[in-house]
């Protein structure tokens, strides 16, 4: 009989260290994908000269474009949206750069 109880409580004991785990695996992903977005809107706000307001914004964009794992949020949308918190100049400077800004945020992304 304390044979059996021992096992349960190993089996108990398995299953919450499996939970934990599963839990900071996903926590961390999270924060890499929190990372990617800020760092990708820094990156964009230094060569592009983007106001604080603005990096922000693309950095939402940029967050919710990385986190979304359906076609509901695409990089044609995003992009949209980029672009019209740009100026003309801004606008110019991003048509320069966005192609090669892109694929560096889903190769990231996408883990590669």
């Amino acid at each position: 009989m304390m044979h059996k109880k021992k096992i349960i409580w190993q089996i108990v004991f398995s299953f919450i260290i499996l939970g934990f785990c599963i839990n900071l695996f996903a926590q961390n992903e999270k924060n890499d994908k929190t990372e990617l977005s800020k760092n990708m809107s820094i990156k964009l706000q230094q060569k592009v000269l983007l106001s604080d307001e603005q990096a922000k914004k693309i950095e939402n964009i940029l967050s919710e474009y990385i986190r979304s794992n359906s076609q509901s949020v695409d990089q044609a949308s995003s992009d949209k949206k980029i672009v019209a918190l740009l100026d003309e100049r801004q606008k110019a400077k991003f048509e320069i750069i966005k192609n090669d800004w892109w694929n560096e945020i889903n190769r990231a992304a996408s883990g590669r």
